[in-house]
């Protein structure tokens, strides 16, 4: 447990000192607004499947640069003395991340697109299963997409008891599908930092990333419980939030950013501390005998 209390105490340490992890975050998203369209519901039609792929490499391109950057800040902290590294830096110094980023690109795009492919896999299967209840409440979802947070509860009180119902065990399902999807995330979570520091292809990546649950659970079931427990409580104070008006709505999504760029953050803390050190050049073949040791305390 010692090891697990470092890997969270060093994840906000790089977490504080390098703000810029989170523009790009918010660029992404800005980026993801701009390209789905506003206030429609999405079918099982190829143009929808078709804006997917291209959502999904795009994301994709972004992931790629912005896991060069976190795996960046994160060996700058940890490949240093503990003495050096706590020192006081200056705030100039979390721009030199940008640099990171179209190299990122262009080393680690190919195997995080694959990893992109997997996650929109398993999310297209769910949206497969839940599809026919979907499409059944397709007339419900775009009545209250379309009405104002204000006016919303007052539109769903206006819908039939039949209708009620009928969405109501769409929401059930449709929870259900999430905490299926967050369970895919949290047992191959540390894929990124495996194709990044050590330069996994995607298979191997993901591989590696659920065979660490039996390498070191005392460290890695508690880590994903604790980003389960707090990932899910901000979703749902995030969501409920909006009852108490949008500028409160504001500050609970932007908490809730800050703590999904800690999140990745420690997942990288992580991988270097149980793991071992990253591959300075990846397009060499590695010494077995010093690859993927935990680094010498």
């Amino acid at each position: 447990m010692r090891l697990l209390l470092t890997v969270l105490t060093d994840s906000l340490i790089i977490w504080t000192r390098n703000f810029t992890l989170v523009y790009i975050f918010l660029f992404s998203l800005f980026l993801l607004g701009a390209i789905l369209p506003e206030g429609v519901l999405p079918a099982w039609e190829w143009r929808w499947l078709l804006l997917f792929a291209v959502v999904l490499q795009v994301m994709a391109a972004i992931a790629a640069g912005w896991f060069s950057m976190v795996a960046s800040a994160c060996t700058r902290f940890l490949g240093r003395p503990r003495e050096e590294a706590l020192r006081d830096v200056s705030p100039l110094a979390a721009f030199s991340l940008y640099k990171e980023f179209f190299p990122g690109i262009a080393r680690f795009f190919p195997s995080i697109a694959g990893g992109m492919l997997i996650h929109g896999v398993a999310i297209l299967l769910l949206f497969n299963v839940i599809h026919p209840m979907w499409t059944e409440n397709q007339a419900i979802l775009e009545k209250l997409i379309q009405a104002d947070l204000s006016h919303r509860e007052t539109a769903i009180q206006s819908l039939s008891f039949a209708e009620q119902v009928n969405l109501g065990k769409l929401s059930l399902v449709l929870l259900v599908g999430m905490f299926a999807y967050i369970g895919f995330l949290l047992i191959f979570m540390l894929w990124p930092a495996f194709v990044v520091y050590y330069g996994d292809g995607t298979l191997k990546a993901f591989w590696r990333a659920s065979l660490q649950y039996f390498k070191d659970p005392l460290r890695m079931f508690p880590l994903s419980g604790l980003f389960l427990l707090t990932g899910t409580s901000l979703y749902f104070l995030t969501a409920l939030s909006a009852i108490a008006g949008p500028l409160v709505l504001i500050m609970f999504q932007l908490f809730l950013l800050l703590m999904l760029v800690y999140m990745v953050i420690a997942v990288f803390v992580y991988v270097y501390h149980a793991v071992g050190k990253p591959v300075e050049q990846p397009a060499e073949k590695p010494d077995s005998d010093t690859v993927g040791q935990p680094p010498a305390v």
